[in-house]
């Protein structure tokens, strides 16, 4: 069976810009009414269960309920825009919405997305612009994700005006307030190669893809294409041959810069022929790849609009994606049997010839689109998890061209992070914005931005009664989620007490091992393999979300760091009756835990029983939360307890054969 682990979702457009709070400090104008916001919640759980010709219906029938809820305005915005193209309609909430909250640095993020949908640049910059000085600068250090993004959309729209040194300083100015940002990365390494600034190119290669200064990085492929890399400049001096940086960056899969450096070898050799078939490879795996965005961007959003019976017309809606690469490979220039079969052996060839895994998600009874993005790393990875184990391949992907639906309609800050595609093989995705909430996380670090987070997080909680709440009532806290993270700030902090470490190494360090630790470790290794261990075993599901409750037990009682784990299955859903897998399993997970504290009070003695437990859960230590995954597992199944080592031998990752 295909499952999959959904990455972050986001589903405010509040923070379709915005990666890290949800509005500006200044955004305190608006004075949404109790029915605007039930409204606005009740839009975003239909939008979030693929149902947005409810959603739009529900805001139009009650447009006299949210005229003067700004927020409320810009969500309905973005849907009738982004979804439904219907950009007068669009531009004219949008004006409502910033007369009511001219200080909404959120408007305007939207009001740009929506001006470079109709291809207006110039006015998307523009508003951009009118974003990123409203965009709060709370950090000491340099770092700041919101600005980073910002800088980088403006960049974006300099690059399509053609406008190159324009968009260079922009995304100059984007890594500067975030190093790991990948989009901005991604263009400015492009950029240099064509300048032919190549060491610059190299430092900003390498700082995206995390290689230190002893050349290590978390991918094993990354580390041999860095001494390639670092070598061929050194062989090269100061005026590389265009041949070999050609060759170098084909075989690092970056075929834009190969495609640049292959022109200039051209200009100086005119006669190549050779060089001339290389450009004309290039050429056509380039277009194919922004023909397949354009209309894998168009059936998301029929997908979007028309529910699940578009899942049907998928494969057909893709094939003339692929009728000029099928030209590269003589066996498929014609179509043979449907276009699902045809596509599917064409990726598989399009993959060996040009190292990219181009796959369709398919989980939990529904089409969620396609995978498609550079293969980084291939690695081996062995897991003993509850007494069991699993071995397996793990494919990691990056640049994405797509990440399915998720991807697309939260604007590239959702999708799927991990996803078994068989019982021994795991797809990694690293998401193009997928710094974003991790920077916002190490940012928790310091104490004026903590501080913050924690003013707009109460002011999204205003009116929750949480004293008149019974011991085991689950409920979802701005305030609470807010201080999980801070809790595992706190964690790791002190760890770095004894070491003398500026502001800036502490953001990396938090930053660095956040990814390693929670992305890469809990949620895509130990969670995926929970997931082959089960389908090994034969483990079947007797109720919705079991099938996911396994595996997000296994993050929570391996990983190091637990609250962040417990962050991530808390959300604003924890409450809710929704139907949906993850969903159910998050709020099962939360539950027992809760529960679990409740029968065992002298275990727990900073925890009031009389209280609600949830609201004091950061008030336990990470070993006490791993103690329960383990206890809430075994109560669950009984027979993994014989099987399962002495609990403190078993707080160890799944290591790399």
């Amino acid at each position: 069976m295909m499952r999959i682990k959904k990455g972050i979702v986001l589903i405010l457009t509040a923070v379709l810009l915005a990666g890290c709070a949800a509005q500006s400090t200044a955004d305190i104008n608006a004075a949404p009414t109790e029915e605007s916001s039930s409204l606005l919640k009740e839009a975003t759980l239909l939008v979030n269960d693929y149902k947005y010709q409810e959603a739009v219906k529900k805001l139009e029938d009650n447009y006299e309920a949210i005229k003067n809820d700004d927020k409320a305005l810009e969500y309905y915005a973005f849907l009738e825009g982004y979804i439904y193209r219907d950009y007068d309609k669009a531009e004219k909430l949008m004006k409502r919405a910033i007369e009511l909250n001219p200080a909404s640095m959120s408007h305007y993020a939207v009001q740009g997305l929506l001006y470079e949908g109709q291809n207006k640049y110039k006015a998307a910059i523009n508003s951009y612009k009118k974003a990123l000085k409203l965009t709060d600068k709370p950090q000491k250090g340099i770092w700041n994700a919101e600005m980073s993004l910002s800088y980088t959309v403006i960049a974006n729209c300099y690059r399509k005006l053609h406008k190159e040194k324009d968009a260079l300083l922009n995304y100059e100015n984007a890594v500067k307030y975030n190093p790991y940002n990948i989009e901005a990365n991604t263009a400015l390494h492009q950029l240099y190669v064509k300048n032919e600034e190549y060491h610059k190119a190299y430092e900003i290669w390498k700082t995206d893809n995390y290689v230190d200064e002893k050349g290590k990085s978390p991918y094993s492929q990354i580390e041999k294409w860095n001494e390639i890399y670092k070598t061929t400049l050194s062989e090269q001096g100061s005026k590389p041959s265009h041949i070999k940086m050609a060759e170098l960056f084909g075989n690092m899969v970056l075929y834009d810069e190969a495609k640049q450096e292959y022109e200039k070898a051209l200009k100086e050799n005119p006669s190549d022929t050779e060089v001339k078939n290389k450009i004309s490879e290039l050429d056509v795996y380039i277009a194919f790849r922004e023909q397949f965005e354009a209309q894998a961007d168009e059936y998301y959003r029929r997908r979007c609009i028309n529910g699940s019976k578009e899942d049907l017309t998928f494969y057909r809606s893709m094939e003339p994606a692929y009728t000029e690469i099928a030209k590269l490979f003589p066996d498929y220039t014609k179509k043979t049997g449907s276009a699902q079969s045809w596509i599917n052996r064409l990726n598989r060839e399009i993959e060996k010839k040009f190292n990219v895994r181009i796959q369709a998600i398919n989980a939990n009874g529904k089409d969620l689109g396609v995978h498609f993005g550079r293969i980084i790393d291939v690695s081996e990875v062995h897991s003993e998890l509850f007494g069991k184990k699993a071995d397996l391949r793990t494919i990691t992907l990056k640049n994405m061209v797509s990440n399915g639906l998720d991807y697309w309609r939260y604007t590239k800050n959702g999708g799927v992070g991990g996803w078994n595609i068989s019982r021994s093989e795991v797809v990694k995705v690293i998401q193009d914005r997928g710094s974003l909430p991790i920077m916002c996380f190490a940012f928790l670090y310091d104490k004026d931005y903590r501080a913050q987070t924690q003013e707009k997080a109460a002011e999204h909680d205003k009116g929750l009664n949480i004293e008149g709440k019974a011991p085991l009532d689950l409920y979802y806290s701005n305030i609470l989620a807010n201080e999980m993270n801070i809790r595992q700030i706190d964690i790791e902090s002190d760890k770095l007490k004894d070491k003398k470490m500026s502001v800036d190494e502490i953001y990396r360090y938090l930053f660095l091992n956040y990814d390693k630790e929670v992305l890469i470790e809990s949620t895509t290794n130990m969670h995926e393999s929970q997931h082959a261990i089960d389908s090994i075993s034969g483990a079947g599901a007797k109720w919705l979300g079991e099938v996911e409750y396994r595996p997000k037990l296994a993050e929570l009682a391996y990983s190091d760091w637990s609250f962040s784990v417990l962050a991530s299955l808390y959300t604003p859903y924890i409450d809710s009756d929704i139907q949906e897998v993850h969903i159910q399993a998050d709020k099962r997970i939360i539950g027992n835990l809760v529960q679990h504290i409740y029968d065992n009070p002298s275990k727990y003695p900073e925890i009031d029983t009389s209280k609600n437990i949830l609201s004091q859960i950061t008030k336990l230590d990470d070993d006490d939360l791993r103690e329960i995954a383990f206890e809430i597992f075994y109560k669950d199944y009984p027979e993994a307890r014989k099987d399962t080592p002495a609990l403190q031998e078993v707080g160890n990752p799944p290591q790399a054969l």
